[in-house]
């Protein structure tokens, strides 16, 4: 037979008297690893609260009747807002409604203009202003108008087709100047194009900022949520805005 093999090392040393022999004891199993932590689930952010809208009621008074029963189908609209009465009327019904207002019912809110333009724009609108009899309270600041001093203790600032041409950052600071000429009762408002927040509607709105795109370092068409942020960033308390019907341009007006 072939040999037992026997085990290496010297024999274990037997128990002592009375006392039972105590099997090994196995190692333990090694500790089991703790799991990761679960990532915190991602803290979803409230959408943004839109921005108010022009609440505009009709503005039903004797003078808006008044100016209904003389003009009748070239006043589009007469509304109030925030205190304010305005009326929408067709373009060829503008002068002759500023002068009915100033000459028949002795309303001198806009007694004097000033137009703050480069100097080939203005020529042609004192050209207007002498053909249609207002000249004498036409006035003109040619410049850029970041730079010149144009004013102040304005009554209402109307910043027509301009904020488009400019970054948010150079609409807010066109806007702070705006708001530093006021009086303390003035308003400040503007006529732009005013897409939609989904920036591809109205079809005409949405084209416009495309060629804002092309032809300016940083202009674009801005939504009205956009404008309520440089609204605020100018000192405002926000903006708001109403399409000027049938035109595709939009009333935005800043509230103090």
């Amino acid at each position: 037979m072939a040999d037992e093999q026997k085990p290496e090392g010297p024999p274990a040393a037997p128990p002592p008297d009375g006392e039972a022999a105590t099997p090994p004891v196995k190692p333990a199993a090694p500790a089991a690893k703790p799991a990761p932590p679960k990532p915190a689930a991602a803290a979803h952010a409230a959408p943004p609260k839109p921005p108010a809208t022009m609440a505009a009621t009709p503005w039903d008074s004797d003078l808006a009747k008044e100016i209904k029963e003389h003009f009748g189908d070239r006043i589009v609209e007469t509304s109030t807002y925030l205190g304010q009465n305005f009326v929408v009327v067709k373009p060829d019904a503008a002068v002759p409604l500023i002068e009915y207002l100033k000459l028949e019912a002795d309303f001198d809110y806009l007694v004097d203009v000033t137009a703050v333009d480069w100097p080939s724009v203005l020529e042609l609108a004192s050209a207007n202003a002498r053909e249609a009899g207002v000249a004498e309270r036409f006035r003109v600041v040619p410049g850029n108008a970041f730079e010149i001093d144009w004013g102040a203790g304005f009554d209402l600032v109307i910043l027509a087709n301009f904020l488009h041409h400019f970054s948010p950052v150079e609409c807010a600071t066109i806007l702070r100047k705006v708001k530093s000429s006021l009086s303390p009762t003035g308003r400040a408002c503007a006529v732009d194009f005013v897409p939609n927040e989904d920036r591809v509607s109205p079809p005409m709105q949405a084209m416009f900022a495309f060629s804002m795109l092309a032809t300016t370092p940083g202009g674009d068409a801005w939504t009205q949520s956009e404008l309520d942020e440089i609204a605020k960033a100018a000192g405002f308390r926000g903006a708001t805005a109403r399409p000027l019907r049938p035109t595709p341009q939009s009333l935005i007006m800043f509230e103090t």
